[in-house]
């Protein structure tokens, strides 16, 4: 037997049993249990033996907050995990590690005394602002994340699915979907994105206040963070990947998950046979987990039948699997090809049409040629009051994508809430800083879809084709998931211009369109998928407006 000094821990045997059963404490031994602050999602004592002391850290199944919020106590075993592949390389960051219990939820590792290693946010506090603890941080998360992007075995250790939407997920991004029903569709959409990143094994909550600075190295990860809740990924290669997701924040890289209906095979076009994991997500993403294995840097989707490749799983996918996306997800892109140029204006009426200024900082396009050309006439008036065509040309802001040839964007105009109409006809494009119009403006979109089947080409970069996308269409872009679905608060008049094209709503529901048909959306979660094997393109008025619910 060993005596404790702190009631509630006098109450649970299991604590100092724990001690004895590791023989991290002897019979007889007094062990002094002082509670520290472990957050709202553990309980995190620090026990002082005789001549040692040493941390044990418990997870809470109802966590510390006014409302009713449950959490997979299993999250105790990750973080266990977590810490010994972050010590394996990194091990002048992490504690001593010494004892786990996966039964009971707690774990055990060395004290270290805030003397000796400061919070990182009590120094920031403090006025001790050093660059070079951040810097440390940054490297050392970048080096964590490098070793675990493209691991598939250390994806199944790390299938926490269920504990990141338990901790991450659900309190902030559904809880305040809930608040704000004329919101929900959005935050919906960022919680499925944000759960559906995988990219590379990262820790759950990376903050100030759970690091500490030790004199060993500037870096160490405290025992008061709530764990780790990420999946690591297969793809992209560990070189080009630095960061994840932490915390309830969207990926900034690409998806390391294909659309459903574009399960990737192996390079050798061979199914991997690999058993298909249990995932209480449903089979989606138990298809996407087994495929995952064969991924390359350079997938390829096929546009034929769709099959998961797990030999125990074999979910059918529905013909037809161009999602119109790259692995993160799909864009708005603008434009229109044609196979021969139109004549040029008139010039007697035509001004200067290069003028692409961009406030947003965004790179300059490359310029439009004969095969994208598209003309835009904008009429005012003159001095005197007459109409006249004041501008005659190509549309000034457009954007051939040099990730995805075929990809072509164009913003031939745009209008802001409560404006008067222009009698100069002034291009208002330059001064657009988000394609998604506020209540009341609008937004005149032309895009082209290539085949979706072009990104299966080996030479296709995802990643450049996603800072692409982000840059040209800012303010829709982010809405938009990794399947290719996505709600705009806009009604939205859409003309096929060229094509067929498919309109996907929920539940699968499609709907096929030629080139003459119309779509009004209202709204509504929606995706465009480019099944054939020609461009397509579609010409939209966005009218902003309130989707309440």
């Amino acid at each position: 037997m060993m005596s404790t000094t702190t009631a509630q821990v006098s109450r649970d045997p299991a604590l100092a049993g724990f001690l004895l059963a590791h023989k991290l404490a002897e019979p007889g031994e007094t062990a002094h249990w002082t509670p520290l602050a472990g957050g709202v999602s553990s309980d995190l004592w620090r026990v002082d033996l005789p001549g040692r002391s040493l941390c044990v850290k418990r997870a809470l199944a109802r966590l510390r907050v006014a409302a009713d919020w449950q959490a997979p106590v299993s999250r105790n075993a990750y973080e266990w995990a977590w810490m010994r592949f972050a010590s394996r390389h990194r091990p002048d960051s992490v504690p001593e590690l010494l004892a786990h219990d996966a039964e009971a939820g707690l774990f055990a590792m060395a004290f270290l005394p805030p003397e000796a290693y400061p919070v990182w946010k009590a120094q920031l506090l403090d006025g001790q602002v050093e660059t070079t603890t951040a810097a440390a941080v940054g490297r050392t998360l970048g080096n964590l994340h490098a070793a675990s992007a493209g691991d598939a075995t250390l994806a199944e250790e790390f299938a926490t699915d269920d504990n990141f939407h338990a901790l991450r997920i659900e309190p902030y991004l559904l809880a305040t979907a809930a608040a704000h029903p004329g919101l929900s569709d959005i935050l919906q959409g960022l919680a499925d994105r944000t759960a559906d990143t995988h990219l590379a094994l990262v820790h759950g909550d990376v903050s100030p206040k759970n690091i500490l600075v030790g004199t060993s190295g500037p870096c160490c990860w405290t025992p008061s963070a709530p764990g780790t809740e990420t999946l690591p990924s297969i793809w992209p290669s560990a070189s080009t990947i630095c960061s994840s997701r932490a915390s309830s924040s969207p990926a900034t890289g690409p998806i390391s998950s294909a659309p459903p209906g574009c399960w990737p095979r192996s390079t050798s076009g061979a199914s991997t046979g690999s058993p298909c994991p249990s995932s209480r997500r449903g089979p989606r993403h138990c298809c996407r987990r087994c495929c995952s294995r064969a991924w390359t840097a350079s997938p390829r989707w096929s546009t034929s039948r769709m099959t998961c490749t797990g030999s125990s799983c074999g979910q059918s996918r529905r013909p037809c699997s161009g999602y119109l996306s790259s692995p993160r997800r799909t864009s708005w892109t603008l434009g229109r090809p044609r196979s021969s140029p139109r004549p040029a204006p008139a010039a007697a009426h035509a001004t200067d049409p290069t003028d692409s200024t961009d406030p947003a900082g965004l790179a300059d396009p490359p310029e439009p040629t004969e095969e994208t050309h598209m003309r835009r006439v904008v009429t005012g008036h003159d001095e005197n009051g007459k109409a006249v065509v004041v501008s005659d040309g190509p549309v000034p802001r457009s954007r051939e994508f040099t990730s995805l040839p075929g990809w072509v964007s164009r913003l031939p105009w745009a209008t802001e809430p409560g404006e008067q109409v222009s009698r100069t006809g002034e291009d208002p494009t330059p001064k657009v800083t988000s394609l998604l119009p506020a209540p009341g403006g609008t937004r005149f979109i032309v895009l082209t879809f290539p085949p979706a089947a072009a990104m299966g080409d080996p030479a296709f970069d995802p990643v450049a084709f996603d800072r692409e996308q982000r840059a040209d269409s800012p303010g829709i872009a982010e809405l938009i998931g990794p399947d290719g679905m996505h709600t705009t608060p806009t009604v939205d008049y859409g003309i096929v211009l060229q094509g067929e094209i498919v309109l996907e709503l929920d539940d699968g529901h499609r709907t096929r369109l030629s080139a003459g048909d119309i779509v009004i959306q209202n709204g509504t979660r929606h995706a465009w998928r480019n099944c054939s094997d020609q461009p397509v393109t579609m010409a939209f008025v966005l009218v902003g407006a309130e989707c309440g619910r």
